[in-house]
């Protein structure tokens, strides 16, 4: 009798779904070939500080993609612009590198700012404390706490800024007197102190966080403003504002670490393709970040922002035509796609059913309605994405929030 009842459920649950066949999944291969010259310059983002074996770093895409035939990885963690300039005013490998190289990579700048902010933290804050518990004590404390801070701050990272403005003017200068034909990327630093929920000894001051996070963004547009918007020739990739808002989802700030993770340097890497002109460019393994994008994110991510899965999608090869949300593919998100989306998670992820069970053949969903499922961004199809869709479905078709964006529910 329940195995009878079990049938017919699944009969009926499965009926309710478009049935495809998933894609297979290719391997990554770094080809070798004549390709260009590419040099990566600058500090522990350009070493790939603390990714996984196995995990790409923002220039292993554009490597890859440019099958380049000498791929020279010369950052060192720790580095500032001084040590930069240094080494391309001498007859270092670094030098050696820009004038053979046909794309150069720099990252460069935060180590100045950070030595500046790990100086201010030494006289300012308690010992042995943190950068977000003290940021995060001085919102509780109130608003004069925080003005008092910011103030501060911004004049302890004014020396540095002027500095580095002209160091990188230097940097870049040297660069173009060594080789005036390579194309060359610097990116502009992102802010490293957004945080999932700002809490101090049990109690969230995440409004209050907010203020004072504002002061640290407004400084460090400032220090990209200043020393990136004018270095002649040069292609300025912007993780500032890719990060903005999110930032803690795309580094490693659930360990104290500020360098961005696997999906971060996904991120960099399809903007500096972007900006290079490599709008259609396609590497593997952007499709791996967004197939499998939780095993990068910490506990406390949520969602992906859309905006920042439309940017990655081009790269990866994956074909995607319709709204997301529109599980279905008929051109509109309802509850249907919701059943759509619950009935397979009910089916292959909680009941477990064998992908080649051919009773539930009509509940599987094909690559791009896998995607399309996925609504919160992290790879996996749960309950969760089959919740946001059918919110989404209610706030926008049926109490008039024409306009609203996935982003927007989100946010």
């Amino acid at each position: 009798m329940k195995h009878t009842l079990m049938k017919k459920i699944t009969a009926a649950l499965c009926a309710a779904v478009t049935a495809l066949t998933a894609s297979a999944v290719l391997p990554v291969s770094a080809a070798k070939s004549s390709g260009p010259i590419v040099a990566v310059l600058g500090d522990s983002l350009g070493t790939k500080y603390n990714l996984a074996e196995g995990d790409y770093g923002y220039s292993d895409y554009i490597a890859e993609y440019l099958k380049a035939s000498d791929y020279r990885l010369l950052a060192k963690n720790g580095a500032t612009s001084a040590m930069l300039l240094e080494k391309l005013q001498s007859e270092s490998a670094d030098a050696l590198a820009v004038k053979e190289a046909d794309v150069i990579l720099v990252t460069i700048g935060s180590n100045d700012m950070l030595s500046a902010l790990t100086e201010f933290l030494r006289k300012n804050a308690k010992e042995g404390e943190r950068f977000r518990d003290y940021f995060v004590r001085l919102a509780k404390s109130g608003e004069k706490a925080v003005l008092d801070a910011a103030t501060k701050l911004t004049s302890a990272l004014r020396t540095p800024r002027n500095t580095l403005e002209e160091n990188m003017q230097n940097i870049n200068r040297t660069i173009r007197e060594l080789n005036p034909d390579a194309k060359v990327v610097y990116q502009k630093i992102y802010n490293p102190f957004e945080t999932a929920s700002a809490v101090y000894n049990g109690t969230d001051y995440s409004e209050q966080y907010e203020e004072f996070l504002n002061y640290v963004r407004g400084s460090i547009k400032r220090v990209n403003d200043q020393c990136f918007a004018d270095l002649e020739g040069a292609v300025i990739a912007d993780p500032y504002t890719l990060f903005r808002d999110n930032a803690w989802k795309y580094t490693f700030s659930d360990k104290e670490d500020i360098h961005p993770n696997a999906y971060g340097h996904a991120i960099i890497a399809a903007d500096t393709l972007n900006r290079l002109g490599y709008t259609k460019a396609v590497v593997p393994q952007f499709a791996e970040i967004i197939r499998n994008g939780s095993r990068y994110f910490s506990a406390s991510t949520k969602y992906i922002p859309l905006s920042i899965r439309k940017l990655l999608l081009p790269h990866s090869g994956l074909k995607v035509t319709h709204e997301f949300g529109d599980v279905d593919l008929d051109g509109s998100v309802t509850a249907f796609d919701a059943t759509a989306a619950l009935t397979y998670y009910t089916f292959f992820i909680v009941l477990t059913y064998d992908k080649d069970d051919p009773s539930v053949a009509d509940c599987l969903l094909n690559e791009e309605q896998t995607i399309l499922a996925d609504t919160d961004g992290d790879g996996d199809i749960s309950a969760f994405d089959a919740t946001l869709t059918l919110q989404y479905y209610t706030l926008k078709y049926l109490s008039g929030f024409d306009d609203l964006t996935w982003d927007e529910m989100i946010s």
